[in-house]
């Protein structure tokens, strides 16, 4: 038998979105290469959409090179820790450019320093994954002084800014006026929507080239381009790239360890109960690969599709009243009252 994951890991669809958004960060790579005006923007959409797989092969067409003088990093990805302060997101960029004492120093020093190794290392371009974690949900507000600091070393480098996370980037972008006024209009990269034919249809073509690529290895699969079967992939997904290429893998990783070749309904049944189903925490999701799913579209099912890849809201901490310590009287207010 094959090494497990070796269909799945290796099937890569390029579709629409995925081509629009890729096709935007060459051109804008292209333009600070060129010493042009950059073209910043936001590339947001759900968990699992694919942002961070076009982010990730942007930066596979331009990695960092060895020369003679120095380190040339045409481009830094940079993941946002969450609660960033603006010298905490400073040393993370140093740690990513390999600076041996990235967080030593004050926030100015260390701004500084990035500013200098960004010039040092011929960096055009600044990406930011997980963009959001510069929104404070618990205070529903954008961190400014850290979003401030962001486009003040953005203007001072000439360097060309893209942040990638959920939606919530926007809120940030937009409690930012200037830092808003820098990027050009966002990407978004959606959950293909079983309403819209364009969109189905596409969805539709994904699972043919999954298809395709898998009875090419001698798999047997159900047919899958029927629309019948489609919905069920769809209900099981979201719509959602990430979690169609997560199903196919856990199924693919049953069959190994099996020793077949054949992948029946049954089985992606069996890989979205042990992939998708539990991590949804939603004990009324769809199981739309069980035998006794009844095969009808209804609205009920397609909004709970659509809130598949979507945050867990934890609860709000309960407000709790601390009751306040009783002072004793100062010297001077007995006195006053004894007068």
């Amino acid at each position: 038998m094959t090494s497990a994951l070796t269909i799945a890991e290796r099937i890569f669809i390029p579709h629409s979105a995925y081509l629009y958004a890729s096709a935007r960060l060459d051109q804008a790579f292209e333009i600070a290469n060129a010493g042009g005006d950059p073209d910043s923007f936001a590339l947001v959409g759900p968990s699992r959409a694919g942002e961070t797989t076009v982010l990730h092969n942007f930066l596979k067409n331009h990695p960092a090179v060895r020369e003679a003088e120095r380190n040339h990093v045409p481009v830094i990805f940079v993941p946002t820790p969450p609660l960033p302060s603006a010298k905490g997101l400073a040393g993370v960029i140093l740690d990513t450019l390999g600076h041996p004492d990235p967080w030593r120093g004050t926030e100015q020093q260390i701004t500084a320093t990035v500013k200098r190794c960004l010039v040092g290392t011929g960096t055009k371009m600044l990406v930011f994954d997980e963009f959001q974690h510069f929104y404070d949900r618990w205070r529903r507000t954008a961190m400014i002084y850290v979003a401030d600091w962001l486009k003040v070393l953005v203007n001072d480098t000439g360097i060309t800014l893209v942040v990638s996370g959920l939606e919530q980037c926007l809120a940030v972008v937009d409690q930012n006026e200037q830092l808003a006024n820098r990027l050009s209009s966002p990407i978004t990269l959606s959950r293909f929507r079983w309403n819209i034919p364009q969109e189905r249809g596409e969805f539709i073509s994904i699972l043919e080239a999954y298809q395709d690529e898998f009875r090419a290895s001698h798999y047997d699969l159900p047919s899958l381009e029927s629309e019948r079967v489609a919905y069920k992939f769809w209900l099981a997904t979201g719509g959602l790239m990430g979690f169609i290429a997560k199903l196919f893998r856990q199924a693919e990783r049953a069959a190994i360890r099996g020793q077949r070749k054949l992948i029946t309904l049954d089985d992606f049944h069996v890989a979205h109960q042990e992939s998708i189903w539990a991590a949804l925490r939603d004990p009324e999701a769809p199981k739309p690969f069980a035998a006794s799913f009844l095969d009808r579209e209804t609205a009920d099912l397609n909004q709970r599709a659509m809130r598949i890849g979507e945050p867990i809201e934890l609860p709000s901490a309960p407000f709790r009243h601390t009751p306040r310590r009783a002072t004793r009287p100062s010297l001077s207010s007995v006195l006053v009252a004894k007068g």
